[in-house]
């Protein structure tokens, strides 16, 4: 048996147990991890081995499982096509950052025509998000900790309604993220070496994200907010995802000055467990870094004195 060929029955024979592993409890781990298999398959297989292993498997949960088979199957094809487009990519050579980036717009085409179809049948994508919300305890006692009234309660949960955007984009950022991190170290060893992404020392912002930033703050101090309004949801999607982008913007700058002055990564690193509780504070370092090319003074600087 050729190697190729036992990489192809080891990998897909893993990956049907982790469909099977959806139904049990350990589920909660590997839906974390259910692009990488299906990434690997793709880049080590030719296109006609791949489509007739991947139905293999999916005969194979249809068999066993009966309904529960075809329910696993369905998600199997929400992944199939991020891993697809990621593998393509992989396959072709090009550097990681266009693999994430690929991997993170398959995932949110993928979940916006989920919604599509969704509503399609006569879904009512918000009343079944506002039923989910209110018949989990853990939500509900957590929100009755500081919101009492009714109406508070139901504002609150249309808020959450309209950062449904934001939370596409983080699902889809998590999970291409954990495939590429786990996926480039199995290909690197399975198939041929795969670069890392860049350093976070050498990512950079562009300059327009810093107008877009200011614009958004200043319509989220001088505007009313109304929920269902367009301005609103605007903010609410875009304010935590600059702020994050500035904040990670910070934590690379911090790692280029401890690189260029030689120093441990201590700062950089705590910044990284600010970044979790005020990125706020962070987001500002970096923009003043993307604004005024911090980067550049300090390196000036730096060379100035030695």
């Amino acid at each position: 048996m050729s190697t190729s060929t036992k990489s192809m029955l080891i990998w897909g024979v893993l990956y049907l147990l982790m469909l099977l592993t959806l139904i049990t409890p350990l589920g909660l781990i590997t839906i974390n991890l259910m692009m990488i298999p299906l990434v690997l398959l793709f880049v080590l297989l030719d296109l006609k081995r791949f489509i007739l292993l991947y139905a293999g498997i999916v005969l194979v949960l249809i068999v066993v499982l009966g309904g529960g088979g075809v329910i696993l199957a369905f998600t199997s094809l929400f992944f199939l096509i991020p891993s697809v487009a990621m593998g393509y990519q992989y396959r072709k050579g090009v550097t990681s950052g266009t693999v994430v980036t690929t991997g993170i717009i398959a995932l949110i085409v993928v979940m916006l025509l989920l919604l599509l179809f969704s509503s399609a049948l006569g879904t009512n994508i918000a009343d079944e998000f506002t039923k989910l919300l209110k018949a989990d305890q853990n939500f509900m006692t957590m929100i009755n900790s500081f919101v009492q009234d009714e109406d508070q309660i139901d504002t609150f949960i249309e808020m959450m309604i309209s950062m449904i955007p934001l939370m596409i984009i983080m699902i889809a950022a998590y999970y291409t993220m954990i495939t590429h991190w786990i996926g480039r170290k199995l290909l690197s060893r399975v198939w041929q070496p795969v670069p890392k992404l860049k350093p976070m020392k050498e990512w950079m912002l562009p300059k327009s994200m810093v107008w877009y930033y200011l614009i958004v703050l200043l319509l989220d101090m001088v505007l009313v907010m109304n929920t269902g309004s367009v301005v609103t949801v605007i903010v609410l999607n875009s304010l935590p995802l600059l702020t994050y982008a500035f904040a990670l913007q910070a934590v690379g700058f911090l790692f280029f000055v401890t690189d260029m002055k030689g120093w441990n990564r201590a700062l950089p690193i705590a910044a990284m467990v600010l970044l979790l509780f005020a990125p706020s504070l962070l987001a500002w370092v970096g923009v003043i870094d993307v604004a005024f090319a911090l980067r550049k003074w300090v390196k000036e600087k730096i060379n100035q004195s030695s």
